[in-house]
């Protein structure tokens, strides 16, 4: 469990994030075009390879609101539950 109180600012404005949040890792292959998303919460999903995206959310090179910390925390807990021991994820999310 996370919990977070963080001013920052997304999409120009000021934002204030109050948050308690939990990470899971799912390991098993997802079909995005199978995917039921609640439109107000989920602007797209595509697959992205964790040190392309960890490079975009340091840069600025994305529009986000992930908690780098967070993100962070996947890379460990892939390493963890996957065995993985190459410094990285093992490729793009959802490939495993």
């Amino acid at each position: 469990m996370h919990f977070e109180e963080d001013l920052t600012e997304f999409y120009g404005k000021p934002f204030l994030n109050r948050e308690i949040s939990a990470k899971y890792l799912y390991t098993k292959p997802v079909d995005i075009s199978a995917l039921h998303l609640q439109a107000e919460e989920v602007e797209s999903v595509h697959w992205m390879d964790y040190d392309e995206c960890l490079a975009l959310l340091e840069s600025g090179g994305i529009k986000n609101c992930i908690n780098l910390e967070e993100y962070r925390c996947i890379r460990e807990a892939a390493q963890r539950v996957l065995g993985l021991t190459d410094g990285g994820t093992g490729g793009k999310a959802g490939d495993r």
